[in-house]
């Protein structure tokens, strides 16, 4: 049970987000990169985890951290679009 790409999910906020992307790092932490799907637009990123049969998102805060996520996403589209997959 995992957040998969495309998934449309409502947070603590009360906005809903689609998931245009899911990053696991080195050590095997998954992080999602989350729209909202109404106007103003905004971008987040969440850390997924599961506790208890049941998944627990934390909003990336952090300046440093979500700089290396950016770097990991461009990283992780570079890939992709070598092997010919279209993302958003």
């Amino acid at each position: 049970m995992e957040i998969e790409k495309g998934e449309v999910i409502t947070l603590t906020d009360n906005k809903e987000y689609v998931c245009l992307s899911v990053i696991v790092t080195e050590d095997n932490k998954r992080f999602l990169y989350l729209v909202t799907t109404t106007e103003p637009v905004s971008f987040c990123f969440a850390e997924e985890t599961i506790e208890n049969d049941a998944i627990k998102l934390r909003k990336v805060g952090g300046k440093d951290e979500k700089h290396k996520l950016f770097d990991l996403l461009k990283s992780q589209m570079q890939i992709n679009s070598n092997r010919g997959e279209q993302h958003v």
